[in-house]
């Protein structure tokens, strides 16, 4: 399995219909969750789209953006001191729909 990266950068300010992928430049694959994501996602070579590559890359990095969510929720709802859902938005993505970003 190659090196790879994975970065979320979150605010309560940000909007959640407005996000996209960054693979070191914004992408236009659209990741509708109130968080910049950074990723070492392999690309189109539009790089406006993931592609379904042979060695599953993308699939690997999908699955550890899920943990990396978790993480992140957790860390958000442990810097709040009252009672709100933000932590949980980030976890309010299906999954099972991400293969089909895969090309």
């Amino acid at each position: 399995m190659k090196n790879y990266e994975l970065a979320i950068a979150w605010s309560k300010d940000l909007n959640d219909t407005e996000n996209v992928l960054f693979c070191y430049f914004k992408t236009k694959v659209r990741f509708p969750f109130p968080a910049l994501l950074h990723g070492t996602f392999e690309l189109s070579p539009d790089r406006n789209e993931l592609v379904n590559d042979t060695e599953g890359h993308n699939k690997f990095l999908i699955a550890e953006l899920a943990d990396l969510l978790i993480e992140t929720s957790l860390e958000v709802a442990s810097q709040n001191t009252e009672v709100n859902y933000l932590a949980v938005r980030l976890l309010n993505i299906d999954f099972d729909s991400m293969d089909n970003l895969l090309r």
